[in-house]
């Protein structure tokens, strides 16, 4: 098995503001580690969406993390869970 997801958000998260995994702000500030582990373990279909470190951070199905410093439609504060 590889990498966690949150193991890979924290790393592409700190690539994208050319910061060290350490430097950043704790990801359950931003959503459930263990949360984001299992849902995207039994999501069959779909992505979830949410902002870390001022970034947007979509992960699929699959376990695909893209990082972007472009707003997301799922605001702030609540991640969003899509099956689009």
């Amino acid at each position: 098995m590889g990498e966690s997801v949150t193991a890979t958000v924290i790393e592409k998260v700190a690539t994208a503001t050319d910061s060290e995994a350490l430097d950043l702000p704790p990801l359950y500030e931003a959503i459930d580690p263990d949360a984001l582990d299992t849902v995207v373990e039994d999501l069959s279909d779909g992505e979830l969406r949410f902002r870390y470190v001022d970034q947007a951070v979509t992960v699929t199905s699959d376990g695909t993390v893209t990082v972007d410093d472009e707003p997301t439609s799922c605001g702030h504060a609540k991640p969003a869970v899509s099956t689009d």
